[in-house]
């Protein structure tokens, strides 16, 4: 006990020194991370928190750094040349890590997607609504937020969407060939109207485009507009499974939708 308290009178003053400057490096970067996030939401660059959080780490580096040169007295140089050799070994654990940083600053900077665009990746579809230093987050219209590392969109397939083609909803349909192309729209739109019609754009119209005929078949693709954050498959769902029950079975209008 005598020894801490001999030890804390000799270094008590650089202790309190030290976690008062950590208490304004603290201040200063959270008032800073307010500014920039208020410029990036003014200006034409993206505000993603890759850059707050990117600038909040250097901010951090540099103060760890001024303090212990200036209240420990420690070598910095001494110090960096120690990272230096200890980063090698270092880089090996955190490479997924690095990589997932620089996929960042390539989607961010280059304006491949930003916050608030409305992206399809490897199937999934919805809003981007940020992107870190390791991951994107896409929320869809469900609500689920789907987290997807910044290195795998940098080689994924990735389609930008308006809001159009976003909201569509495609159906596959296969008919008899002995129905006539106006019953087979009736059916859609009744169906449509019947099961759908709460979760429609009702500014975008119901389109029947018939792809193929045969001697055994007539198909096609119906395609209508859902309204925003309205769950797409569980709106098909609906529409089909109400085709599949009515009386267009029956009467052998349509034979298949999917």
């Amino acid at each position: 006990m005598s020894h801490f308290i001999t030890w804390f009178n000799t270094q008590g003053d650089k202790i309190i020194t030290f976690i008062i400057a950590l208490a304004v490096t603290f201040v200063i970067t959270q008032i800073i991370a307010k500014i920039m996030r208020t410029a990036l939401h003014r200006s034409q660059i993206p505000s993603a928190s890759i850059f707050i959080n990117t600038v909040r780490i250097i901010l951090w580096v540099i103060a760890l750094c001024s303090m212990m040169s200036g209240i420990f007295g420690i070598n910095i140089s001494t110090f960096i040349t120690a990272l230096g050799v200890g980063g090698v070994a270092i880089s090996l654990g955190v490479k997924d890590s690095v990589s997932n940083m620089v996929g960042g600053f390539t989607l961010m900077i280059g304006k491949v997607i930003q916050p608030g665009d409305l992206v399809s990746i490897n199937g999934t579809r919805g809003i981007v609504t940020d992107i870190t230093w390791r991951q994107t987050v896409i929320r869809e219209r469900n609500g689920n937020s789907i987290v997807i590392p910044n290195s795998t969109l940098t080689t994924a397939t990735l389609e930008r969407l308006t809001p159009r083609n976003e909201s569509a909803i495609v159906l596959d349909f296969e008919a008899s060939p002995n129905a006539d192309k106006q019953s087979i729209t009736d059916v859609f739109e009744k169906a449509i109207l019947t099961s759908a019609a709460q979760y429609m754009n009702k500014n975008e119209a119901i389109s029947v485009n018939f792809t193929s005929a045969t001697a055994d078949s007539i198909g096609g693709t119906v395609t209508f507009h859902a309204k925003l954050d309205t769950p797409i498959t569980s709106v098909k769902d609906a529409i089909i499974q109400t085709i599949l029950t009515n009386k267009a079975l029956e009467d052998n209008i349509i034979t298949n939708v999917h």
